[in-house]
């Protein structure tokens, strides 16, 4: 639990913590880089869970026998949005970690709660999320790796939002996420942090993050 007057912002990671894609992401991200490197198992994946997606093609691609990687990247990465955005477009199991997200949001707005979401997926991807899911109208802004020098574990994305909305002090700021990476940018931005068991890593992976919090999903978080 928080305290409502030590709270200004709260940052929550996107798929795993409010939205529910069965791991849709990693097993379209593995289908794009398999035929590039048959090498690779689907496991082989694990160990970049919550990294910007262009980085993980980019290692994946390097470790291959492909001579024109530059190139590679470019069409593996076009090709891994196209599928990713068809099958968040047509998949009807995709949906919200909870049903009461739009009211939790709303809720923490209306006491002057700024309410943000930041993603490794590219600015298309996560403006289709939000629409798709009707989370426009009870955030306050959103933020893509896209759109800063560094993804995640970087503090990069949280910066920006820190400084856009004049926070004074990044210990009055809440990063939410289901993986570790999530936790790691938290701490690398000095937020506080909180680990969601809804997505990809388990209690056991978040806590070696050492978050402020653990619980099984993000409308448990209590700001009072």
């Amino acid at each position: 639990m928080f305290c409502r007057k030590s709270v200004k912002m709260i940052i929550s990671n996107m798929t795993g913590t409010i939205i529910n894609d069965n791991g849709v992401n990693y097993k379209t991200l593995f289908n794009t880089i398999h035929p590039i490197n048959k090498n690779i198992k689907e496991n082989d994946l694990n160990q970049f869970y919550g990294y910007d997606k262009i980085q993980v093609m980019k290692y994946f691609i390097n470790l291959s026998e492909i001579s024109n990687k530059k190139d590679t990247l470019k069409e593996v990465n076009e090709t891994f949005k196209k599928n990713l955005l068809n099958e968040y477009k047509t998949n009807k199991d995709i949906r919200l970690i909870d049903p009461k997200i739009h009211l939790y949001f709303e809720n923490l707005r209306n006491r002057g709660i700024r309410v943000c979401l930041n993603t490794e997926y590219d600015i298309e991807i996560k403006n289709f999320l939000i629409n798709h899911f009707e989370l426009q109208w009870y955030i306050t802004d959103s933020i893509s790796s896209q759109e800063v020098k560094k993804g995640k574990p970087k503090p990069d994305m949280i910066n920006k939002l820190i400084e856009k909305y004049n926070i004074d002090d990044s210990q009055k700021v809440i990063k939410i996420g289901d993986s570790i990476n999530d936790i790691l940018e938290g701490k690398n931005a000095k937020c506080k942090t909180v680990g969601v068991l809804s997505g990809i890593d388990t209690r056991f992976i978040l806590k070696l993050g050492k978050p402020d919090l653990i619980l099984n999903n993000i409308t448990q978080l209590k700001i009072l």
